[in-house]
């Protein structure tokens, strides 16, 4: 409801206000307030000054002002609200974004996963078989050649087998970075 600016001043609630927002609405020229509620919660406040004619507001006038302050916090609610919704659909976007991406690196690391199962297999057998070849040499390599290519052998495979591991430690880096 609206009060004149005579009965806001007389309220005992009044002097609770701070001592320096009365002092300045003191100063004002003001004849109405009028608070802007929706729901019973204030939204805003409507301070009117003196009319231009010099004469009192009617309670027509008032009853106007209160019908247009109920619609203005109204709106003013209805705002907020969609701010509010406008900024929670721009988490739940940045949400499922982030959900669509630890998606992704946890298929790079399930993919990351089988590959080096299917790399490890083969590798395993080639070291054990170049160990065993390079353990008794006189009895499984005819020429000095045969040894030199499979220490060779031996190399590429150790290398391989760090690829492997490094891309295991990557991917599995990359799903607990996705997940904090």
């Amino acid at each position: 409801r609206a009060y004149l600016v005579e009965e806001l001043f007389a309220m005992p609630e009044w002097q609770s206000v701070p001592s320096l927002i009365r002092g300045q609405m003191e100063g004002l020229d003001l004849r109405v307030f009028l608070p802007l509620q929706h729901k019973e919660e204030l939204t805003g406040l409507l301070l009117l000054g003196a009319k231009t004619s010099g004469k009192g507001y009617t309670l027509e006038e008032i009853d106007l002002l209160e019908a247009v302050a109920l619609h203005a916090a109204a709106t003013m609610s209805n705002a907020r609200l969609h701010e509010e919704l406008r900024f929670q659909l721009q988490e739940l976007k940045e949400t499922q974004a982030q959900l669509v991406q630890s998606g992704k690196l946890a298929s790079v690391g399930t993919l990351a996963a089988g590959v080096a199962h299917e790399i490890n297999n083969p590798i395993f057998v080639i070291n054990g078989m170049t160990e065993m070849l390079l353990s008794n040499p006189e009895r499984y390599l005819k020429s000095p050649q045969a040894e030199e290519h499979l220490s060779v052998i031996a190399e590429m495979s150790d290398r391989i087998a760090k690829v492997v591991q490094g891309m295991l430690v990557y991917s599995r880096n990359d799903q607990t970075a996705a997940l904090v």
